[in-house]
């Protein structure tokens, strides 16, 4: 197998061609191509495949082997490298992730791809969709009580599901803690989800930790930025652009009544080539 590791915002991931279909059991490959002791290392993986629908297809796993429908740092990652790849040979076009479809538009100098913007569409907070189990219509600013802990928190889906919580100091070893037991709160949220913990620097910044469903602790995540900056607009804590910064980098969020944007750098780390025979074995 012939790879390409990237990172967008620290969230490093390991791209692949498969639109031959060789390889099948991409559970399994994420497992071993993503750890970081005995594989490549990275937070996901992706995987090209053919659509009827789009351009391309997306295909996307966590390093624990679970499907996800959608990485934003990844799909800006997975659209530099079709294009620098020669798979998709257009700066704008449609690729299928899963539950839908995303337009995105490529930023190059001398053929080389320097920003990617994502239309990441529009928000959902129907809660049976999320899912999160509550009565209410909108799972907003509800109080969730962890130990001796209590947090406000948000729900939204945008490509995967999300908590938003708004917290100005929040340690390592807390995120740690609190959002392993967040995520893992099945009662609440059958499907588990991802956690964020957001700090209001101005009306135009936001410091965004997140605690990924299916990988812990990463340097970025692509839609929890999103999701972070549109509840924090929704609530009227930030205007209608929005920097994100995260501890790996940030990106640009444009909240529209339409849809949302998200646009931000990607960088090709390194390739190779995997051994089949470990690979399959």
């Amino acid at each position: 197998m012939l790879f390409w590791k990237m990172q967008g915002a620290g969230n490093d991931f390991i791209l692949f061609n498969n639109l031959d279909g060789r390889y099948v059991d991409y559970s399994q490959l994420a497992k071993k191509l993503c750890d970081r002791h005995f594989g490549i290392g990275a937070d996901g993986m992706m995987a090209c495949e053919k659509s009827t629908s789009c351009d391309i297809k997306m295909v996307y796993y966590n390093q624990d082997g679970s499907k996800a429908d959608m990485c934003g740092n990844g799909i800006r990652c997975f659209s530099k490298f079709i294009y620098e790849n020669k798979i998709v040979d257009k700066t704008s076009f449609l690729v299928e992730a899963a539950a839908r479809n995303y337009d995105i538009s490529l930023i190059t100098q001398n053929d080389e791809v320097k920003l990617v913007k994502v239309e990441m569409g529009l928000p959902t907070l129907e809660p049976k969709l999320i899912p999160v189990l509550t009565d209410n219509n909108e799972f907003i600013n509800e109080e969730i009580v962890i130990e001796d802990r209590k947090f406000l928190a948000s729900a939204v889906l945008i490509g995967v599901p999300h908590l938003v919580i708004f917290e100005d100091d929040m340690s390592l070893q807390e995120l740690d803690y609190y959002g392993f037991r967040l995520e893992q709160n099945t009662k609440l949220f059958p499907k588990k989800i991802n956690v964020n913990f957001v700090k209001i620097i101005d009306k135009s910044t936001i410091g965004v930790k997140t605690y990924e469903r299916g990988c812990g602790y990463t340097l970025a995540c692509g839609t929890g930025m999103t999701s972070s900056a549109y509840i924090a607009n929704k609530l009227g804590l930030v205007n209608d652009k929005v920097k994100v910064s995260s501890p790996g980098g940030e990106v640009e969020i444009e909240i529209l009544k339409e849809k949302l944007y998200m646009t931000g750098p990607v960088q090709k780390i390194c390739d190779g080539r995997v051994d089949d025979d470990w690979l399959l074995a």
